[in-house]
């Protein structure tokens, strides 16, 4: 490479060498400087032939090894943006890949959490079927006490404290299920923010998500309702069980399309590359 920097350089300077030097040394061949060579015709044919022969595949060889040199500087070049390339898509690849999983790995901790917010319902509905029933025996003890109150006041205390015991349980129970319903909405948000990486998806996702939303309003609703009646407790143990299904299908047809988008960005990127 310097030499041929060099040549670039000093075009001239070099043409001059080429050219001068052969001039001046052809000139002595004709002048006899030893007695055994004398310079002559043949002389200076013979010794340009051989000069201007080796400088002309000398400049052949240069010019040969620059063109390959200056050939792989391009081939080179071209490799290194191809690398660059297939290193970004896979960079990008690798992201998206990424924010897919977590994706399903949102799904089915919302599926989880809306799993044990349905079994704490359910408790809430057992809680408030067993405070209906010692309401009733309580009341039918009261009359009976008219009659016979023998060891009558006795049960009616215990009815009294496992009503109270019961009422706190079912307390428990709606505060867990207010803290698992804050933990839902917050994955929910954070659901909709990844699903703006996949045009394909967010459709699919914000559906998902209006369906919990509908879920935790319409259950909340049924609670705050709730009566004594048992028919209207059986009504919303019903739709608890209705929902907790709705929400199984629609995580998992959700994570079945989320996997597929998976397989498709992996093929995609190994046909570029």
């Amino acid at each position: 490479m310097k030499l041929i920097n060099f040549l670039k350089k000093y075009p001239l300077t070099i043409l001059g060498f080429v050219l001068v030097i052969p001039l001046l040394i052809s000139a002595f061949m004709y002048v006899p400087l030893f007695k055994f060579s004398k310079g002559n015709v043949d002389g200076w044919l013979g010794f340009w032939g051989s000069y201007l022969g080796g400088t002309i595949g000398t400049m052949g060889v240069v010019a040969t090894t620059y063109f390959i040199i200056e050939a792989n500087k391009v081939a080179t070049k071209d490799a290194a943006k191809l690398n660059d390339q297939t290193e970004r898509e896979r960079i990008h690849t690798t992201f998206l890949l990424n924010k897919n999983e977590l994706i399903i790995a949102i799904i089915t901790e919302l599926y989880e959490l809306n799993n044990t917010r349905f079994n704490l319902l359910q408790k809430y509905v057992a809680y408030s079927k067993n405070m209906k029933t010692l309401k009733d025996n309580k009341k039918v003890l009261e009359r009976n006490k008219l009659i016979d109150d023998s060891d009558i006041i006795g049960k009616i205390d215990k009815i009294r404290d496992s009503y109270q015991q019961y009422s706190t349980n079912r307390s428990n129970v709606l505060d867990e299920e207010t803290k698992i319903r804050g933990k839902i909405i917050t994955l929910s948000a954070q659901l909709k923010t990844e699903s703006m990486y996949f045009p394909n998806l967010e459709l699919d996702i914000d559906v998902f998500r209006k369906e919990i939303t509908k879920s935790l309003d319409t259950l909340f609703e049924a609670i705050e309702k709730t009566t004594d009646d048992l028919s209207e407790l059986d009504k919303i143990s019903a739709l608890i069980e209705q929902d907790s299904e709705g929400r199984k299908n629609s995580s998992n047809i959700l994570i079945r399309k989320c996997r597929s988008n998976i397989d498709t960005l992996f093929n995609e990127f190994l046909i570029r590359k």
